[in-house]
C-alpha cells in the first residue's frame, strides 16, 4: 500500500468568534490507517499568550489572544485551490 494521505483542513471563520482555541487538523497515515492530529503549534501560541497578557494585565487581557475577527463574507479561500487544479488538468492535458 503505497497510497498516502497529508492534509491539513484550516478554518478561516467569517464573523467575529470569541474564546477561539481552533487549530488547524491533519489527516496523515494511509487509507488504511488515517492517522488524525491537531497542529498543535498555533493552539500553544495562543494559550501562551494568553497566559502572558493574564500576568501582565489582568484577567480581561488574557482574552485577546482568543478572538479571531472573522475575515469577512467577501474572501474566497477556495478559488487559489481551484486555479491550481484546473491549471495542473490543463498541463496534463497538454503532455
Amino acid at each position: 500500500n503505497t497510497e498516502s494521505l497529508d492534509i491539513s483542513l484550516i478554518a478561516h471563520p467569517k464573523d467575529l468568534s470569541v474564546f477561539v482555541g481552533r487549530s488547524p487538523l491533519h489527516l496523515g497515515g494511509t487509507f488504511d490507517d488515517v492517522k488524525i492530529a491537531v497542529h498543535r503549534e498555533e493552539l500553544a501560541v495562543r494559550v501562551g499568550a494568553s497566559l502572558g497578557l493574564a500576568a501582565l494585565a489582568g484577567p480581561l487581557a488574557a482574552i485577546v489572544p482568543l478572538i479571531d475577527v472573522g475575515t469577512g463574507t467577501e474572501v474566497d479561500y477556495c478559488q487559489g485551490l481551484i486555479s491550481r487544479t484546473q491549471k495542473a488538468v490543463e498541463e496534463e492535458g497538454d503532455q
